[in-house]
């Protein structure tokens, strides 16, 4: 027996494959012209990038499915590399907005419904944002919005069993599939109570589709141990990959200390479904949630949990800060998840009030279709803003980061910026063979000194334990025999650089030498790269101009690094009496700090050379 969708009405409605299909086709009309053509330096994208185009094993947890998926995107010859993987998330960002508009026709009886939940969704600027660059986070919410989709349509045991194999795909993908599980199961506890739904099979079904993924996993890290955050030749390396153990154990982000007040958090929060669907959506998803009180409460519940979880909960566990852009940016990459079944309720509620219009008025027939686009008015003026099809930022850093260092020269690294550049230009696109680029601070596992050992044979650790601090050794030992360089960051990190040599800003990186006289009877050469990087032809980066970055975002931080780099160039190069490089230089880091304007949480890393 078919279950009757909770909310009565006479609208149209659209056979489920067309009204998917039609769903997704449109959101990727509003993403695909918007998608980053080049790297992008925020979160994890990098690394992703990296592991996607070899098909490797990212940090925690692995993303097996993810990784998969973008490595065959990877392959199509279009564009940059980086483009290619950016694709994905404007690819499952569609399925997610297919899913919720399948679920908000069901949920309403009409098309209107579903149309509403799927504009509203695809305008809503947080979620297009995601949907520009590569993340972990856009196949998560296609996966949240199929879960929820699918405990909606729950009729049979087989639906309940897909349902259960959905969630292992889910439960493999990152561990914010957890806060979905309680509203999915609100939603398809009907079905299930009514089927006795089967305990070994339903377990069966969630377990293939995980073991399958940890599998993907295995031949990921057979084809690319290179790129592999793990040891997975063995049960310890299994067992820190699920646990997240190198990051901080599962929801390591709930771990960490903050001061400020969980109110601030929330409220920004709020802030980011306000900016994302505006006043009228909004509006309409609490129409919705009262429609639904009425007709089915076990599905009004459900709908309120599947937003509670991950919006305000996730919310209060939230460890970081929400102060400043770059931070707010942060903590957006996490936020999208409640977005979805916020569309879902905002389509039901539009629905709902279509069937508030007395029927002797004289209204075309078509209002409710017409009623469906009303949500997203406010925030389609902001639409055009989110763009990332000019921000070459990323692409620039990852050129200019090795541009100019010598063959057989050692390059140290640290943070995920550095290390994300390094990531991508190194270790994908092969173009570090005659460099050595090592990221000291991560080599203090076993298995990352392992695996240095193949990469940099060359390069001979202290005995003992490695770790940041110890820095300066692995400098000692290898200035004498090569240049050696340092991403500015590790000098703040690692001050025991800054006590033992001394160091001459470079493009993107500092120059190390033994001592000052070093570092003077090296001036000349400086003085011809900083008339390059003024002039542009030693500094890609140097001369972009900073509105063509993406803001507000975490690319923030690229811009205030080249300006921290710049400043330093330009105050040595007066030093030096090449004043007009040295101004060039100084106009431009000007430039980039009045457009950025003040940043309450960021530090470029930045040393008086």
């Amino acid at each position: 027996m078919r279950a009757e969708p909770p909310l009565r009405g006479s609208e149209p409605v659209l056979g489920e494959g067309w009204l998917f299909a039609l769903a997704a086709a449109g959101s990727l009309g509003v993403s695909l012209p918007r998608v980053c053509r080049e790297l992008v330096l925020m979160g994890d994208s990098a690394e992703l990038t990296a592991a996607a185009h070899v098909w490797g094993v990212p940090r925690a947890p692995g993303y097996p499915l993810w990784t998969a998926l973008a490595h065959l995107v990877s392959l199509v010859p279009v564009g940059s590399p980086a483009f290619r993987v950016n694709l994905t998330s404007a690819a499952f960002h569609a399925i997610a907005i297919g899913f919720v508009a399948l679920s908000a026709q069901r949920l309403s009886r009409s098309l209107a419904g579903g149309v509403a939940a799927a504009v509203s969704l695809s305008l809503a600027n947080t979620f297009l944002f995601g949907s520009l660059y590569a993340e972990a986070f856009p196949l998560n919410d296609a996966l949240f919005a199929a879960l929820l989709w699918l405990a909606i349509r729950a009729e049979d045991r087989r639906g309940i069993l897909l349902l259960f194999a959905t969630a292992g795909l889910a439960l493999a993908h990152h561990e914010l599939a957890l806060l979905a599980l309680p509203a999915v199961a609100i939603l398809a506890f009907r079905a299930m109570r009514r089927h006795r739904s089967p305990g070994w099979k339903a377990a069966l079904a969630a377990l293939l589709p995980f073991a399958a993924s940890q599998g993907l996993l295995w031949l990921a890290y057979r084809r690319a141990p290179a790129v592999s955050s793990c040891d997975l030749g063995s049960g310890s390396g299994w067992a820190e990959l699920l646990l997240r153990s190198e990051w901080g154990g599962l929801f390591g982000w709930a771990r960490a200390a903050t001061s400020e007040p969980v109110g601030e958090r929330l409220g920004a929060m709020v802030l980011v479904w306000f900016a994302s669907f505006g006043p009228i959506a909004l509006a309409s998803a609490v129409v919705g949630v009262l429609a639904l009180l009425r007709e089915r409460r076990d599905l009004c519940l459900g709908l309120s949990v599947a937003v509670a979880l991950p919006g305000p909960l996730l919310a209060a566990l939230y460890r970081g800060s929400v102060d400043g852009e770059v931070s707010h940016a942060v903590f957006e990459r996490l936020s999208t998840m409640a977005l979805v079944p916020i569309a879902v309720l905002a389509g039901v509620g539009v629905a709902a009030a279509a069937r508030r219009v007395p029927r002797s008025w004289p209204v075309p027939r078509a209002l409710p279709l017409a009623l469906s686009v009303v949500p997203a008015l406010p925030v389609l003026v902001f639409a055009p803003r989110v763009d990332m099809s000019r921000d070459a930022i990323g692409g620039a850093f990852a050129r200019d980061l090795l541009r100019g260092v010598p063959d057989g020269a050692l390059v140290l690294v640290s943070g995920d910026l550095y290390s994300g550049a390094v990531h991508y230009h190194c270790r994908a696109l092969g173009e570090c063979a005659s460099v050595d680029v090592v990221a000291p601070g991560m080599l203090s596992r076993p298995f990352r000194r392992a695996q240095h050992e193949l990469r940099h044979p060359t390069v001979l650790l202290p005995e003992g334990r490695m770790s940041l601090a110890r820095a300066h050794e692995l400098v000692e030992r290898e200035l004498p025999r090569r240049p050696v360089f340092v991403a500015p960051t590790l000098l703040t990190r690692a001050p025991e650089l800054g006590l033992r040599f001394a160091f001459s800003p470079e493009r993107l990186l500092a120059r190390v030498y033994a001592d000052d006289a070093a570092a003077a009877a090296d001036l000349p050469r400086f003085v011809r790269v900083v008339a390059g990087m003024a002039d542009g032809t030693e500094c890609e980066g140097c001369a972009l101009a900073p509105g063509r970055v993406t803001r507000p975002s975490q690319h923030v931080t690229v811009l205030l690094t080249y300006s921290s780099m710049m400043e330093n160039a330009s105050r040595r190069a007066l030093r030096a009496g090449a004043d007009d490089a040295g101004r060039a230089l100084e106009a431009r880091f000007r430039e980039i700090d009045a457009a950025v304007g003040p940043q309450l949480s960021f530090s470029p890393g930045g040393y008086n050379p």
